[in-house]
């Protein structure tokens, strides 16, 4: 990408980008679709990304880094471990929010297609990083005798990660049938009730 004096349009373009692969997956995406929606051309695209991978590269490495440094933050906080847990989740679930955002790290954790390969794989090492802080944090309360001892905290890290994906990536199976505060209060409560005495 381009560096010196693109900033707003680079902003623009991959705001235009996220909105477009969250709605279309990547296979689903032209250029053409994102020049439409950002208003700019699809010249304007190749001067500063080159190719649809780049784009879709630089937007999902953006926005998972923001959603690890975001968990991170939570994780770290001097809240208490139920209250940490709860965050997470209030955070996980907030699908007007992060719907796009986590919409896209769902396409580039699948690998597919080739084009994406190497993303699970940048991504691994700082994923694994925060699946052990989650599971830290529920172990941790699972000593002040608030979380039932059979959980295994990293299954139920694991767990909130598989759900968050699987929701974000078939939205439109949920949206049509219940609305966006139902989905988080009741997955919220689904995974507090697998967890709390």
């Amino acid at each position: 990408m381009k560096n010196q004096g693109s900033d707003e349009t680079s902003e623009k373009l991959l705001q235009a980008a996220a909105k477009v692969f969250s709605a279309k997956g990547y296979a689903g995406t032209r250029l053409e679709d994102i020049a439409l929606e950002s208003g700019y051309t699809r010249g304007a695209i190749s001067f500063l990304f080159q190719n649809k991978r780049n784009l879709f590269h630089h937007l999902a490495e953006d926005f998972f880094n923001d959603v690890s440094e975001h968990i991170t933050g939570l994780m770290s906080s001097p809240s208490s471990p139920l209250e940490k847990i709860e965050n997470l989740l209030d955070y996980a679930l907030d699908i007007e929010a992060n719907y796009r955002k986590l919409a896209v790290i769902n396409i580039a954790l699948s690998g597919e297609p080739a084009d994406l390969s190497e993303l699970p794989t940048i991504f691994k090492e700082n994923h694994l990083e925060t699946l052990d802080l989650i599971s830290e944090t529920i172990s941790a309360r699972m000593q002040c005798d608030t979380y039932k001892s059979d959980v295994d905290p990293e299954f139920a890290a694991k767990a909130i990660f598989t759900f968050c994906r699987g929701l974000y990536g078939d939205i439109g199976h949920f949206s049509g049938h219940m609305s966006n505060e139902k989905i988080k209060m009741n997955s919220k409560q689904l995974f507090l009730s697998y967890l709390t005495c």
